[in-house]
């Protein structure tokens, strides 16, 4: 598990470092760096919040922690299947988080890898404001809503 978590923690930090440019279509200027989230399940350590950093139109660097003072926390990327705009932006996600757990479980144990299917209903041109919804592999729903 340590050489998977090892492997995400450098394919985020080298998605961070490489510009936009170079990746693909810049981030255009309605569209802000970051984007903060507060929201329930394992994208927001169960009970939490989650930040997004905007490579581009598309791809994001994201992680979560858990408000609930259990330690949780989830980092990951996302690729969204269509460019910025308004309506419902299908999207899928990959990272490490801890073992889940309910809102007050302390106890959450190991780390593991994570990998969802799910959406955001933006509400904004920008695409990244408005409610999010993700369904994880194995059945666990996590849903919020970012600024």
């Amino acid at each position: 598990m340590n050489r998977i978590l090892l492997a995400v923690l450098v394919l985020v930090m080298v998605s961070l470092a490489i510009p936009a440019a170079h990746c693909a279509p810049a981030v255009s200027p309605s569209t802000t760096q970051f984007s903060l989230g507060l929201g329930f399940g394992p994208m927001y350590g169960n009970g939490g919040t989650n930040v997004e950093y905007h490579i581009d139109q598309q791809f994001t660097a994201t992680a979560g922690l858990g408000l609930n003072g259990g330690g949780n926390w989830f980092a990951g990327a996302r690729y969204y299947l269509k460019p910025e705009g308004r309506g419902i932006r299908a999207r899928l996600t990959a990272g490490l988080s801890t073992d889940e757990g309910k809102f007050y479980d302390t106890d959450h144990g190991s780390t593991k890898a994570i990998f969802a299917v799910g959406g955001s209903l933006a509400n904004a041109d920008n695409g990244f404001r408005g409610i999010d919804f993700d369904l994880t592999t194995n059945g666990t729903l996590s849903i919020g809503y970012h600024f």
